[in-house]
């Protein structure tokens, strides 16, 4: 591509880093076939003022979910698997809260997000060494619904989770072993890996940052095997165009059919209306949520594509497949829309229009008001802080064991003011009122209470971990003796959490 193109590109991404505030971006362009560009800009690690480049690892979280729906594709190409065949018919362990859910619901549902299941994703943010199948068979079922079934699109990161899960079912591979074999591999992604995978001391990986105190502060990022299938990714931009090729081409690479034509074209065949943001932007009309993809309309070009948010790294994948054009952004930077941003500069340019509008503007004034919105929702979620009404117990009476058939057990414990360790994750219960308190986790306050039995004594404990529900989910007492909820002797640092996934 023309080095005029290559400036525009750099302006552009150098602009952003400074208004949004993200240490570094990676970007690679692939169009008609061809990478025409892969460069990183900013700085992969500030504090060793390290530059970023096309070569430096990040996670690309909920852009992964296009990888397992990309699997099971190729096991309907096979005759392996029927996207509209109840996943029992192949996995009998199978089940949910909602019985028509548990009986209907196919690997499509599993796959665009309508099975009538909110997020729920503070139990596996709390929970990092579940075991998958723990997870999948034992969990799950006690997990609530919020609409019914095939009736609204909801993302659910724990359904791509049951995906992966049938593609080892049904292959007798895990996850990330056909995932390397079947896609890494031919593809040549060899920088690729999985968030579980001991570092590479050959590869280059971006510092990742989350925004503290109004400055980037290094941070790790989830880590949760169980629900990789819906995140787990680790690649480059120079990995990533490749999978933009692989794409554009519709499930070719190099020539060789890896994907039938027909099982490609299931993955950008819409299923059901999404809303993702709160907001529209008026280039874009919304279609619908096909299989692990978005797929709307922009300037009046078909365009698919998935992003992805984890602790410090937010990123895109983004075609204009009609155009032969392919766009992934990778940032080393907490929750930012830098990616939106310039992806659509990028995408503009090559249809010929550029500085029609100023994304960056555009993204960061959403951005500002969602966050105004949130913490406005957040303040009214906990109320007023009741003065001078102090707990009805002595903390140590609200200590013990509790437990959810869903969330599984927590610990209260009284140590220096009270506690509750969820699954080895230790948050500060801070008191409000009465027996009202709130617990803080991934910097959002979540109102806590507990439940007085006849007797006086604590019973229960109820935590307000997914919102779309309209009661908190309640952990009944276990085990109140006092050995068996005390401090522990070791504490480890907050869970963090994913916006998308």
């Amino acid at each position: 591509m023309s080095e005029q193109f290559s400036k525009q590109v750099e302006e552009i991404a150098l602009r952003g880093l400074a208004l949004m505030r993200v240490p570094g971006v990676a970007v690679a362009v692939v169009k008609d076939g061809e990478t025409i560009l892969a460069e990183g800009y900013g700085l992969a690690n500030i504090e060793a003022a390290e530059n970023m480049t096309a070569e430096h690892v990040m996670p690309i979280g909920s852009s992964s979910k296009a990888f397992t729906a990309t699997g099971a594709a190729m096991l309907v190409s096979e005759g392996k698997l029927a996207l509209d065949t109840p996943v029992r018919a192949y996995m009998p362990r199978f089940s949910l809260s909602d019985p028509v859910a548990a009986q209907s619901a196919t690997t499509r549902d599993l796959l665009c997000h309508r099975t009538g299941l909110p997020r729920h994703d503070l139990l596996w943010i709390t929970w990092p060494d579940v075991e998958r199948d723990e997870l999948m068979f034992e969990r799950l079922p006690h997990l609530g619904a919020s609409a019914p079934f095939r009736s609204i699109w909801q993302y659910n990161n724990h359904m791509f989770g049951v995906a992966g899960r049938l593609i080892a079912e049904l292959t007798g591979k895990s996850w990330e072993t056909f995932t390397r074999e079947r896609l890494f591999a031919p593809l040549g992604m060899r920088k690729s890996s999985f968030w579980q995978d001991a570092p590479d001391g050959e590869q280059k990986y971006a510092t990742l940052y989350k925004e503290k105190d109004g400055a980037a502060a290094p941070c790790a990022t989830e880590c949760v095997p169980a629900v990789g299938p819906a995140g787990a990714i680790r690649s480059t931009v120079n990995d990533m165009a490749r999978w933009l090729k692989f794409n554009l081409a519709r499930g070719k690479f190099d020539n060789t059919e890896l994907l039938s034509e027909a099982a490609f074209a299931e993955l950008w065949t819409p299923n059901i209306p999404y809303k993702l943001f709160p907001f529209e932007v008026e280039q874009v009309r919304r279609i619908g949520y096909a299989l692990g993809w978005f797929v709307d309309s922009y300037r009046g070009e078909l365009r698919v594509d998935h992003g992805g948010n984890v602790s410090g790294s937010t990123t895109l994948v983004s075609m204009l497949p009609e155009k032969n054009i392919g766009v992934v952004v990778l940032t080393n930077a907490d929750s930012n829309v830098l990616t939106y941003a310039l992806v659509s500069a990028i995408q503009d340019i090559l249809l010929g229009k550029p500085n029609e509008t100023d994304w960056l503007n555009f993204y960061q004034d959403k951005y500002d008001e969602m966050k105004r919105k949130s913490d406005e929702d957040i303040a009214k979620l906990l109320g007023e802080k009741l003065p001078d009404k102090p707990a009805t117990h002595a903390l140590d009476e609200y200590a013990g064991i509790y437990a959810n058939p869903g969330y599984g057990k927590i610990r209260v414990f009284a140590d220096a003011g009270l506690n509750v360790d969820m699954h080895g994750n230790i948050f500060p219960l801070e008191h409000r009122h009465y027996d009202i308190f709130s617990v803080k986790i991934h910097d959002v306050p979540i109102p806590v209470s507990f439940k007085t039995a006849v007797d006086g004594s604590i019973e229960a404990i109820s935590i307000q971990l997914e919102l779309s529900l309209p009661e908190p989910i309640v952990y009944k007492r276990a085990a109140p003796a006092a050995s068996e909820a005390a401090a522990p002797e070791k504490t480890t640092s907050e869970a963090a959490a994913s916006e998308e996934p």
